[in-house]
């Protein structure tokens, strides 16, 4: 509407100002979120939206359009209806008006008003006025500093931009394409309301390792959730698809997976987004997948004994006799995070099978298990599992050979060692367990004080943890066996 200039000689006041019936709040929750009144060509697509927490009733809140060339109004029009959820938890409702429905400014205004007659905003384009009638009598227009002009091209508004709850977080932009009826462009709402549902955690944590092979997963969302269907893949790369028993909810899950995970595999679980729901006000989906990784303990292979020592120096098994073959040994620590029953799992060399483990043998976490070559292991060895090679002997060679212990099916751990193994110690991680390969001499290892060999023991000479493993056995040399070894 072009502009109507109304000149008056004289103005007479019999009463004064009309009041307000009430202050304005100091922040603004419901307010003018987005505005058209003017573009090239006709003047078409004039509207007003209005922006608000979800489920406001705008039943009796009016919008009261101001003449800035004489400073009263010259429309007002009724709000209804309830603010929809299109936002985070805010929404908007649009007041559409005909062609030049809205004056061209220089300046003009727009008063919010609420059912209670309060003035909530007294805005204006193009310069700032005080009003002289109507709701806002006596209220200084606030100018939003943006304007519109006739070459404005058609299907453009002003809009509010930023990240905030209130009509003070946000700012008004120069005119860009309207979204009247939707969240405006380059503004998003938070802080309050209804937002999407969000991890807070998981266990195990993303990138965490030494996870134990038969554990159970959590994640805990932030708020109330639905599931729905196949709501998340998990896969490893050892053992593959994973299924698993949900319980929990509707805040915590757990996950316990079907079949366990092998050790020394690195799983990924991910959560789909479209999956999962929210159950307050209307249902919103999670923003993006949510994907964690996670790899298992293992079992190390901590210490090498393939050469022993001359004289009883080299007396590991603690008889009383040194043997270049009985005084072998393997020590191999249960890493994992979960007692293992590796009975009929074998311990092989480049050549051959050597030992087989007998039914019922469980070996709990972090405990080590000590395979001497033969002989009578003597002693305590702190407190590991001791036994002596099935077939008679280790026969591990002292130039290098390939140590490895499976459980039939996979690989749970090898070693590959060279010519140092003919050195008359053993070769041990340093430190114990997390050490890096290769492994070095056992003299060499830190806090050894120079000893030869630790079986059953770090290389300080303590024990393995602060765990209770099952009572020693001792396992003699039993009939030849024929052993097939796959490589």
């Amino acid at each position: 509407m072009k502009k109507i200039l109304l000149f008056l000689m004289a103005i007479s006041f019999t009463g004064g100002f009309h009041p307000l019936s009430s202050a304005a709040p100091s922040l603004t929750s419901i307010f003018i979120n987005e505005l058209h009144y003017e573009n090239t060509g006709t003047d078409t697509g004039e509207a007003i939206e209005i922006a608000g927490p979800v489920g406001t009733n705008l039943a009796g809140w009016s919008i009261v359009l101001y003449n800035g060339a004489n400073s009263e109004t010259y429309d007002t029009d009724a709000l209804s209806g309830t603010i929809p959820d299109l936002c985070d938890g805010f929404g908007v409702i649009t007041l559409n008006y005909p062609q030049d429905g809205l004056q061209n400014g220089s300046p003009d205004g727009i008063a919010l008003v609420n059912s209670s007659s309060t003035v909530i905003q007294f805005l204006s384009y193009e310069g700032s006025f005080t009003a002289a009638n109507g709701p806002a009598n006596g209220m200084t227009s606030t100018d939003i500093s943006v304007t519109e002009s006739t070459s404005t091209p058609v299907g453009d508004s002003l809009q509010l931009t930023g990240t905030g709850t209130q009509y003070e977080d946000f700012t008004w932009a120069s005119s860009s394409p309207e979204t009247f009826g939707d969240c405006n462009t380059d503004q998003t709402f938070t802080g309050s309301g209804d937002t999407p549902p969000t991890i807070n955690n998981t266990a195990p944590e993303d990138t965490e390792t030494g996870i134990a092979v038969d554990f159970t997963i959590s994640i805990s969302f932030d708020e109330d959730v639905t599931v729905i269907g196949s709501w998340f893949t998990f896969i490893c790369n050892v053992t593959g698809v994973h299924t698993a028993t949900i319980t929990g909810g509707p805040q915590d899950f757990t996950i316990n997976p079907d079949v366990d995970f092998n050790p020394r595999e690195t799983c990924t679980l991910t959560v789909d987004k479209n999956q999962v729901e929210d159950q307050d006000g209307t249902p919103d989906n999670m923003v993006a997948d949510y994907t964690f990784a996670f790899s298992t303990g293992h079992w190390v292979i901590n210490e090498i004994y393939s050469d022993p020592a001359d004289g009883l120096s080299g007396d590991a098994n603690g008889d009383g006799i040194r043997d270049a073959s009985q005084d072998e040994f393997l020590e191999i620590v249960n890493y994992t995070g979960a007692t293992v029953d590796i009975s009929n799992w074998v311990i092989s060399d480049e050549t051959t099978a050597r030992h087989i483990f007998p039914p019922d043998t469980l070996v709990p976490d972090s405990c080590p298990i000590l395979i001497f070559g033969g002989g009578t292991p003597t002693g305590l060895f702190g407190n590991a599992i001791v036994h002596t090679a099935s077939t008679g002997q280790l026969n591990l060679a002292n130039s290098g050979d390939t140590v490895a212990m499976d459980n039939g099916i996979l690989s749970q751990a090898s070693y590959i060692y060279g010519v140092e193994g003919n050195n008359n110690v053993s070769l041990t991680r340093d430190p114990d367990i997390t050490g890096s390969e290769p492994l070095v001499a056992h003299h060499t290892a830190t806090g050894s004080g120079g000893t030869l060999f630790s079986p059953g023991k770090k290389s300080m000479g303590q024990t393995f943890q602060n765990v209770i493993c099952p009572s020693t056995t001792f396992k003699k040399a039993e009939q030849p066996v024929l052993w097939l070894v796959w490589k």
